[in-house]
């Protein structure tokens, strides 16, 4: 059996249910272009995540799906608090981040020294969840059993 970019994305990143609405949603991306194409850049610059991470791996793929389907598109490395960053100073159009750092982003809460104005939300990728952690002796030594 050939093996195709969307079985690698769904074997690696999503699983069966997440890749069907990652595909609903650049068919919609898709025809909402055709409607709209008068008003497209030549080129959508995408921001993604560091080299060799899941992001940037994700970002290769949908920027590759784009550039076959829609728009020629790049995709260049970042992170969720510099992609927030490089698309405020018109240096990308669209990028990955977290809503958690979006919020602080907005409200210009560390890392951000002020607010940045710019950026919107545009969709959701898939449910991603961040969990603090720590060392079972200093949970032990204070008493934190749970938050």
């Amino acid at each position: 059996m050939k093996k195709h970019w969307y079985n690698v994305v769904e074997l690696h990143f999503f699983g069966r249910e997440h890749m069907r609405k990652l595909l609903i949603f650049l068919l919609a991306v898709s025809l909402l272009s055709v409607g709209m194409a008068q008003k497209w850049p030549a080129q959508l610059r995408f921001v993604s995540g560091p080299s060799g991470g899941t992001w940037f791996a994700l970002g290769g793929t949908l920027a590759g799906v784009w550039t076959e389907s829609v728009i020629p598109t790049t995709s260049g490395t970042g992170g969720g608090t510099a992609n927030i960053l490089t698309i405020s100073r018109g240096q990308a159009d669209i990028g990955l981040s977290t809503v958690s750092v979006f919020n602080a982003a907005i409200k210009g809460i560390d890392p951000f020294k002020e607010p940045v104005k710019g950026t919107v939300l545009f969709a959701n990728l898939y449910r991603q969840y961040a969990y603090f952690i720590m060392r079972k002796d200093y949970a032990t030594k204070n008493g934190v059993k749970t938050l």
